[in-house]
């Protein structure tokens, strides 16, 4: 299969049966207790993604029918939920945003559809509250299942089931899967509660990737290094807190790019918030927000006392290096193949925008 390029290259990443069959009989786990025979599956992502190639065989394996699409197009996401009706709703971020815009998603309602699992970007406070709530007023009488893997993990390692599990977190792992947090210079193991290094092993683990070279910069011991920030609680549930990628120095003090994003979407008005790091005058790191107001504080001209909020919320958090130096309240968001956000790219464009202006929008 083929990993989603988050980091501008796609990688090739050799499963075994052994893996995608583990994980599949892991699914009981989660699935067992609420699908039957014959249930219907939809999963607009492609089957040459550990993802796509996960449902397709938990579909055949549990006698299951799967909907699929020749071109997977968030745009009209909603709209197939709504004429589909499937009973297991299979998506990213990315679909479940741009579901909430269809008008014949919500007329129709989903009044049959039992399991809705979002997987492949992190998703902020506000979002999943927002998401919950939509798809409540649909009919699904459960949270949406929040997942966490990676395509060197068959996809999907572990999963929030629903109101079983804490908000925010991505739930306890597969069966037959371990993890473990770390400290990031000693390596050593940390306690419940405490941020470390994300290291993942177990069953679905990966053969390697197609060039070897690249596998021994990610397997260390038989675990594999996820290059993700996060702790677990006492009850197994594992939270993701960052990437490692995702944080730069600004002076002298680290700026952790997820928790100013969740401190800024912690704000009522604020729908959702992608923060990158930009140069500026000073040939210095400094935070750029692109902040997108939910739509009845837009164009209103309380920008400025929204703004402030903003920024009590991240000095409340943190250092003041770690307050956004730019506000965007224009933003396009960018996204990958697999729907997640496009970080490199959001990086350049920001760029761009300081280039061109300092003055439309930008403050």
């Amino acid at each position: 299969v083929h990993t989603g390029g988050t980091t501008g290259v796609h990688k090739g990443v050799k499963l075994s049966n052994y893996a995608l069959n583990r994980t599949i009989h892991d699914h009981n786990y989660l699935v067992d207790d609420v699908v039957e025979v014959g249930d219907s599956i939809y999963n607009p992502l492609p089957p040459f993604m550990s993802y796509g190639i996960t449902t397709m065989h938990l579909a055949l394996c549990k006698k299951l029918y799967m909907y699929m699409v020749p071109a997977a197009n968030p745009n009209t996401f909603g709209d197939e939920i709504a004429s589909l009706q499937p009973n297991i709703i299979y998506g990213g971020p990315i679909h479940y945003k741009r579901a909430k815009d269809s008008s014949k998603l919500k007329e129709a309602g989903l009044p049959n559809t039992k399991v809705i699992v979002s997987g492949g970007e992190r998703v902020g406070i506000s979002e999943e509250k927002e998401n919950n709530a939509f798809f409540t007023s649909l009919g699904v009488h459960d949270e949406i299942y929040n997942g966490y893997g990676a395509s060197e993990l068959c996809g999907v390692f572990s999963v929030k089931k629903g109101h079983s599990n804490s908000a925010t977190s991505v739930g306890c792992p597969f069966p037959h899967n371990n993890i473990k947090i770390c400290d990031f210079e000693t390596g050593e193991e940390l306690p419940y509660g405490q941020d470390g290094d994300v290291k993942l092993t177990g069953d679905a683990l990966m053969l390697g990737y197609t060039n070897e070279k690249e596998t021994d910069k990610v397997i260390e011991d038989g675990w594999f290094l996820s290059g993700d920030i996060g702790h677990m609680n006492e009850d197994g549930e594992l939270f993701i807190t960052g990437r490692k990628k995702r944080q730069f120095v600004s002076g002298v003090d680290k700026v952790y790019i997820p928790i100013v994003e969740d401190a800024i979407e912690s704000v009522s008005e604020v729908a959702k918030c992608v923060v990158v790091g930009v140069s500026d005058e000073e040939l210095r790191k400094v935070p750029y927000a692109f902040v997108e107001l939910k739509e009845e504080y837009r164009d209103n001209g309380l920008e400025g006392v929204i703004e402030e909020r903003m920024r009590t919320a991240v000095a409340n958090k943190l250092p003041e290096t770690s307050i956004p130096k730019y506000f965007d309240y224009n933003p396009e968001f960018k996204y990958t193949g697999n729907g997640k956000i496009d970080f490199m790219m959001m990086e350049k464009i920001a760029e761009e925008k300081i280039n061109q202006s300092h003055k439309v929008n930008i403050k």
